[in-house]
């Protein structure tokens, strides 16, 4: 968080792992922004760092994940590679993905290596 200005008004810059994650505080940082008089904005680039961090944590060693994390930030999308060999429950893998995007804001793709 810091207190920027782009040459017009000053405002105060939130730094969220995505945009989308910042904007679901948007009633609670315009609340602020009213009680201190600067305007709150969410940053709006992603750390895809910590977003690959985590898709990597939530894909299980059993599903044979391969190579690292693709992140689009533009898509706020997360892609892991893995190996096909494994059966994969559609339940366990819906349920991964929404853990993923309630912690990044992205969704979540596994798909096939070479794919």
């Amino acid at each position: 968080m810091g207190l920027k200005s782009d040459g017009g008004s000053p405002y105060i810059e939130a730094a969220f792992i995505s945009r989308n994650v910042g904007e679901r505080y948007r009633e609670a940082l315009d609340e602020v922004g009213r009680e201190t008089g600067y305007e709150i904005c969410v940053r709006p680039s992603a750390n895809q760092d910590r977003i690959g961090a985590i898709a990597r944590d939530l894909t299980p060693q059993a599903w044979g994940p391969r190579g690292e994390p693709r992140i689009y930030p533009e898509a706020s999308r997360g892609v892991v590679q893995v190996a096909v060999a494994v059966a994969v429950d559609e339940g366990e893998c819906w349920a991964k993905a929404a853990s993923f995007e309630e912690a990044t804001g992205f969704s979540i793709e596994w798909t096939p290596a070479g794919s």
